[in-house]
């Protein structure tokens, strides 16, 4: 029975300490891993970068509570985004986070009214946290895409 309670608590420990090393960012440069994100994935329509302030509007973010953001849009009528985010702090990351989410929210009810097939791809967007860094992808197979951009930002 001891045996077995100390092989149960090395299993714990060694899975605790497996998560919390991926939680952990490293510093990453927000433009060129958003933008090699971008590389990565196939998208049905062209992907433009945004500014910083138009990111910041788009997605409804204080610019006190980003370092830096670098975003994608889609240029016609897809609901294609990506955008990388390096908030200023835990709290901020949180706020971000939550704009980022009510953000899919606006845009599946403004396709589902006239696009209802790119409202069904934001069923599927991912929203990735590694530490104060924040990816948002909306894209077309989500699922694999969002694969494929996770390991382009956080390899």
């Amino acid at each position: 029975m001891r045996k077995a309670s100390i092989a149960l608590a090395l299993i714990l420990v060694l899975l605790l300490s497996g998560c919390a090393q991926e939680s952990a960012a490293t510093e990453i440069d927000v433009a060129s891993a958003a933008q090699a994100a971008v590389e990565a994935l196939t998208f049905d329509d062209e992907m433009t970068p945004v500014t910083q302030d138009l990111a910041l509007d788009f997605y409804g973010v204080d610019a006190a509570d980003v370092k830096a953001v670098s975003a994608y849009m889609s240029t016609g009528a897809t609901s294609e985004e990506l955008s990388l985010w390096e908030a200023a702090n835990a709290e901020a990351a949180q706020r971000i986070r939550q704009a980022l989410l009510s953000r899919v929210e606006r845009q599946k009810e403004l396709y589902a009214s006239y696009a209802p097939e790119e409202a069904k791809r934001l069923d599927g967007f991912c929203v990735e946290e590694r530490g104060n860094y924040l990816l948002l992808v909306v894209a077309g197979e989500t699922a694999s895409s969002a694969d494929a951009a996770v390991k382009a930002v956080f390899p």
